[in-house]
């Protein structure tokens, strides 16, 4: 094992923001350009929304970095925040990254040895208001790698991993797309009639009572959902639990975070465990046949309801909305109920299986992260993983 400062193992490039006069730099599609709002999942791979036009791109040129750098959010509220270049990118001022040199190291095993350490390294951060790791900083900081050979057999077994955990996303993503689209369908070629939310919907319906200490809970946070996913659950005991862990949840019934709602952490709930507890930063939302699951789901996964939710919730620094003011929010659904049933009829089999593969990637990754250590520290050799989670003696 070698101890590499980052600056050893390649340049290190701050990014920069376009100016907002010239909005011709950018397109609908081109060069990506990243920012800290962008979708950083479970995999270093990154789901971004902007991109540089052909002009953004000459005017840019100098802060381009190629596939395979590492990009860690450097300041702010989401500083820690990491993912990987899949082709020529530029990163805004708030990221710092770091391009690999492929003769000293790989590029995949670097992110996940930084990615161990983020807590350690948010804790070096200066500034109290605003946390901020600059450029020189970034370049001190320091990994401890085992040869180059090595390195390449761990990433290709991550890779392996990663690629099938992107591959479950992108399947899930695609499946909600579908679903949402012939919601859009059905509401746009079928008699509706408006309604506020809480005539269709059931809010926290239950509250749950904590267990003995030694009983076990499944837990999801408001932190571990993202837009139509959960990212992590926690499996505690009650003596562990946190005092917000009250909600109880019920197959279809669908999350969301009533704090800071233009995050859009919402979720639909399908084969929940018996065991499942939820925090109290969610609306449980229940819906009734009028409306169905499905249905809902697609309805509240809808910007203008996020945007709805901003404009009513009380609070500046940390705005919460709360359900009277969520189920005052007025929504199309079709006067026939049997249309309604139809639907969900056809779409839930598709909600099902995405939400089987998120969970199946929620799985890998976790697999990956425990098998990470034991490759770093050269206790289990490349050869020993196997990208479905057994193991085998070389």
């Amino acid at each position: 094992m070698t101890r590499f400062a980052l600056s050893e193992l390649g340049d290190v490039v701050t990014g920069s923001t376009p100016p907002s006069a010239y909005p011709e730099w950018f397109a609908s599609k081109g060069v990506p350009f990243i920012t800290p709002s962008d979708a950083f999942g479970i995999t270093p791979s990154i789901t971004t929304e902007r991109f540089l036009s052909s002009e953004g791109q000459r005017a840019m040129q100098a802060r381009m970095v190629p596939a395979s750098s590492v990009c860690f959010v450097s300041i702010g509220s989401t500083i820690g925040k990491m993912c990987m270049t899949t082709e020529p990118s530029v990163t805004n001022q708030q990221i710092n990254s770091l391009v690999v040199a492929p003769e000293v190291a790989d590029a995949k095993v670097v992110f996940y040895a930084l990615k161990r350490m983020v807590d350690e390294i948010i804790q070096q951060a200066s500034g109290s208001a605003t946390p901020i790791i600059n450029k020189a900083e970034f370049s001190r900081l320091v990994v401890d790698l085992p040869p180059l050979n090595e390195q390449q057999a761990i990433g290709a077994t991550l890779g392996a991993l990663d690629d099938k955990i992107d591959s479950n996303r992108r399947l899930a993503a695609t499946s909600a797309k579908l679903v949402d689209a012939l919601a859009e369908e059905l509401l746009d070629n079928t008699e509706t009639k408006e309604v506020p939310l809480s005539e269709v919907v059931d809010f926290n319906r239950l509250t749950i009572t904590p267990g003995a200490p030694g009983e076990f809970l499944r837990y999801i946070d408001i932190a571990s959902v993202s837009p139509g996913r959960i990212d992590a659950t926690q499996d505690l005991s009650w003596r562990d639990a946190p005092s917000r862990a009250r909600r109880g949840v019920a197959d279809g019934d669908v999350l969301y975070s009533t704090v800071r709602p233009t995050r859009r952490a919402f979720v639909l709930l399908v084969d929940t465990l018996a065991n499942t507890v939820v925090s109290t930063g969610f609306a449980v939302m229940t819906p009734r046949p009028s409306v169905g699951s499905s249905l809902l789901t697609s309805i509240i996964s809808r910007a203008m309801f996020a945007e709805y939710l901003d404009s009513v919730a009380q609070g500046s620094a940390y705005p919460v909305v709360n359900v009277n003011a969520m189920g005052r929010y007025e929504i199309d659904i079709p006067c026939d109920q049997s249309v309604t049933s139809d639907f969900e009829a056809k779409t839930m089999p598709l909600r099902r299986l995405a939400a089987y593969v998120e969970s199946e990637s929620a799985s890998l990754a976790a697999l990956r992260d425990t098998l990470l250590p034991e490759l770093l520290a050269g206790r289990l050799g490349p050869g020993q993983a196997k990208p479905g989670g057994e193991t085998h003696e070389a």
